[in-house]
């Protein structure tokens, strides 16, 4: 099994850089800020280009523009997290094209968390999850429930069309996970402080690799999230 995470890291530069901020909120701030939500057209550009990520059908102006928002996110959220224990994160429905029960369906199914790295939406308010074809519409998924998964849009820009990876021990390719077919507990675990997640299997690493699953500024948001509570989930 690979361990080699599961010391606890120093503080990150990033986590030094940030808490200072989250210190400087005022309440009526941080309110505003846990309930900040992406607005119909930014929501729906954004479902937009994961779909089109999920297919590998970006172009390398939408793939720039795709990672950037991507980064953005990822920053509002160690921010929303600076700004939690002032307020309640409010989650909205997302909107797109698989209809209304499927996605209703797929939500609940995952308890509001993204299926791959565990992220919940209540702390990832801004935007909503997207709904996300395991296997690609272009390799021969459907939208059949059985072929979809909740992803953060961090999981999702990453995993792309991808249906494999690099086992990290072996460099041997390997199937992704896949949430519907596999449980999470069976490939993956957490460290000890919670803040990364360690693949425990061929799949599981091939995927923590793919799907940049202990990138920095996310690892900061966990550590966030342990302090609050939050974390890690207990993912079955």
């Amino acid at each position: 099994m690979d361990t080699q995470l599961s010391s606890s890291p120093p503080p990150s530069l990033l986590e030094r850089l940030l808490t200072p901020v989250g210190d400087c909120l005022t309440p009526d701030v941080a309110r505003h800020l846990v309930d900040l939500h992406a607005s119909a057209d930014v929501q729906a550009r954004l479902e937009e280009l994961a779909d089109k990520c999920t297919e590998g059908q970006l172009s390398a102006e939408e793939r720039a523009e795709y990672e950037t928002a991507v980064a953005a996110i990822e920053f509002i959220s160690v921010l929303q997290e600076c700004a939690a224990s002032q307020g309640t994160p409010v989650v909205e429905p997302d909107p797109g094209m698989i209809d209304a029960a499927t996605r209703r369906l797929v939500r609940e199914r995952a308890g509001n968390r993204c299926e791959y790295c565990g992220i919940s939406q209540a702390q990832q308010s801004f935007p909503a999850f997207h709904i996300d074809h395991i296997i690609a519409q272009q390799h021969g998924g459907t939208d059949d429930p059985a072929n979809l998964a909740l992803s953060c849009y961090h999981c999702n820009t990453f995993k792309r069309d991808y249906q494999t990876g690099l086992d990290s021990q072996t460099d041997a390719e390997v199937p992704l996970f896949h949430p519907r077919q596999q449980q999470w507990h069976e490939h993956f675990q957490w460290n000890a402080e919670g803040s990364h997640i360690i693949g425990t299997t061929a799949t599981g690493r091939a995927t923590v690799t793919r799907l940049q699953m202990n990138r920095g500024i996310v690892v900061q948001a966990r550590r966030l999230w342990v302090q609050a509570g939050w974390h890690p989930p207990k993912i079955t």
